[in-house]
């Protein structure tokens, strides 16, 4: 059963190209031409972009998106890249823009540094829940960054890149 299907006209029409891959690091799709409808498979989410590489703005489809509004206008948006997520799950990653080594979290982690992963998180996607980072371990230090479906950091200067010891999964 595939987990992402992309269509190539909207209304989930036209060309049909079936995604199944379980590692999230290799379910990154870059530079996809004319998506007109996507569908995700129940118990996952996706998080599209306008740019290669999530160098954009972004936003989350959580099951049906189609190139059209409800008026029958086509809308015009060239989603270049998507990955796959799962609901109910935070995905960090050790880079900007969703990028590097990841870890998929469904429980909170007082210590990064168990899974290793302390002072190593530089972007974050929420899978329909939410999280609390802090700084140090134990829930404790500055804090909370609050994460309701992605973050990323703005530059590697940011004060919370590589900063985070702890996430406290909110299920």
């Amino acid at each position: 059963m595939s987990k992402l299907k992309i269509y190539g006209e909207p209304l989930f029409k036209g060309k049909v190209t079936d995604f199944d891959k379980d590692d999230f690091d290799l379910s990154i799709i870059t530079d996809i031409s004319k998506v007109g409808s996507i569908e995700i498979s129940p118990g996952y989410l996706a998080l599209a972009c306008l740019e290669p590489n999530f160098n954009s703005p972004a936003f989350i489809i959580s099951n049906l998106w189609t190139n059209e509004s409800s008026f029958g206008k086509k809308r015009n948006v060239e989603i270049k890249s998507l990955k796959l997520i799962k609901n109910r799950s935070v995905t960090i990653f050790e880079h900007q823009n969703f990028a590097g080594e990841s870890a998929v979290l469904e429980f909170p982690i007082a210590n990064l540094s168990s899974i290793n992963f302390n002072d190593r998180i530089s972007s974050i996607l929420c899978g329909g829940i939410t999280c609390s980072c802090y700084t140090d371990e134990a829930f404790s230090g500055a804090g909370p960054l609050f994460v309701s479906s992605f973050w990323n950091t703005p530059s590697a200067t940011d004060y919370w890149n590589d900063s985070i010891s702890s996430v406290f999964v909110n299920l």
